[in-house]
């Protein structure tokens, strides 16, 4: 019943999406965002025509990097698609739920999770993975690229060796240390703190939850201790990586033959329309959820949602 409901609603994303892309909607509108989005995504002869040069103005902020500050500058800000050991989110405060907080959760890997790295029952899929950031790289026309790919795996390898593992992430009281910007830098002081939260935008928070914590101090010395030219490899194969739906084909389907075909058995790509229906709602989803709400959940239905939770909360 759940995969109908799924294939019923992207349906009717669809139909909502593809009406906006033909309308003469007025600039600035949600008509007119979605349906530019849709359009451009879906428009693969573009896409193969700009080759790199959408991308051009990133990797050239990655390219002028110089120090491990500029390289966590980089990370942390939030309008450029790569990755970083430590990553942060704002979510509900699980330890004083009537406010938001900045967590701060181990990342930095490209593979699945630190298993793929390191357990014998994955060591056929860790030189594919090395060949693939070879492939992008070479794709990407980078000097270098054999030897860049081995550093970027090595280094992943690394920042694999200090992960949790998935059974220890999930446990609610290891994970959750509440720490001052004081404390985090006694902490875990090789990460240049006050930089990286400057960079995202929140530099004036002053508490923070560190979810597994003995790791992410592990991964502020890896970000210290590994080359700038290291992190640049890097933050160029992940930016890569992460937008090459949007890149030319050759980059989408080298990463869909390894995370999709390769990594989940999965022998085809899904069809081209159904991906641009995903990449707008994940890109202006509340702006999809609207139109939707306006033609396919009517008051009545919002009322029988409401009386359904309310006899939940009873029971």
């Amino acid at each position: 019943s759940f995969t109908i409901l799924f294939e019923r609603s992207e349906e009717r994303v669809k139909t909502i999406i593809e009406d906006a892309a033909k309308k003469n909607a007025r600039a600035g509108s949600l008509e007119q965002k979605i349906g530019d989005f849709y359009a451009s995504y879906l428009d693969v002869e573009a896409i193969n025509a700009a080759g790199l040069a959408p991308a051009a103005d990133d990797l050239a902020r990655i390219d002028a990097a110089q120090t491990i500050e500029d390289v966590a500058r980089v990370m942390s800000s939030p309008g450029i698609a790569t990755n970083a050991p430590i990553r942060a989110f704002v979510d509900v405060d699980s330890g004083q739920p009537d406010r938001y907080i900045l967590y701060f959760v181990q990342a930095g890997l490209g593979m699945p999770n630190r298993d793929y790295y390191l357990d014998e029952k994955f060591a056929d899929k860790r030189p594919k993975y090395r060949d693939y950031i070879a492939q992008i790289l070479t794709l990407a026309e980078i000097d270098g690229a054999q030897e860049k790919a081995q550093a970027i795996f090595d280094l992943e390898t690394r920042i694999a060796e200090v992960h949790w593992d998935r059974a220890k992430q999930r446990n609610r009281d290891l994970t959750y240390n509440l720490k001052s910007l004081d404390e985090l830098q006694a902490f875990a002081p090789h990460a240049p703190w006050r930089i990286m939260l400057d960079a995202a935008g929140v530099g004036g928070e002053s508490e923070f939850v560190v979810r597994e914590d003995d790791a992410i101090a592990n991964l502020a010395r890896i970000l210290a201790e590994t080359p700038v030219e290291t992190w640049k490899a890097y933050m160029t194969f992940h930016l890569l990586n992460a937008r090459a739906d949007v890149l030319p084909s050759a980059f989408d389907e080298a990463n869909f033959a390894f995370f999709g075909t390769e990594l989940q058995g999965t022998p085809k790509q899904r069809e081209r329309w159904k991906r641009g229906v995903a990449a707008v709602n994940s890109a202006l989803g509340e702006g999809v959820g609207k139109i939707y709400v306006e033609r396919h959940f009517p008051a009545d239905s919002k009322r029988q949602m409401d009386e359904l939770v309310a006899n939940l909360r009873t029971a």
